[in-house]
């Protein structure tokens, strides 16, 4: 009697395990749906980061391109300006010694002219 006694309760104990066991058996079911779906989401928004970071590095590539070919064309003008620059001075000054022989040519046929 005693024996049956006992091995009721350990029935009865094995039972409250195996319930129990089932209740934690579904939590931690519950628990990994949950990490899957958060990795899930953690994964796709690593995934658009690095999709925006792409798109953030080939703008910045572009743009660093266009800067490059505005300061080229920018070197190339101030080349084209200072050599007009130059071009220009030495139109001046072929000017100025040329109406400077002109007055000195004038100068001397007056003097012969008169004389």
């Amino acid at each position: 009697d005693e024996l049956r006694q006992r091995f009721k309760k350990l029935q009865d104990t094995n039972l409250r395990l195996n319930e129990e066991l089932e209740k934690l058996t579904q939590e931690n079911d519950e628990i990994s749906e949950e990490k899957e779906i958060i990795e899930s989401k953690s994964f796709k928004t690593e995934k658009e980061m690095q999709q925006k970071y792409d798109e953030l590095m080939g703008c910045y590539k572009q743009q660093k391109d266009q800067l490059m070919t505005l300061k080229l064309e920018h070197s190339a003008l101030e080349d084209k300006h200072l050599n007009l620059t130059h071009l220009s001075n030495q139109h001046k000054q072929s000017s100025i010694s040329s109406e400077s022989t002109e007055a000195t040519s004038d100068t001397l046929s007056d003097v012969i002219n008169n004389n």
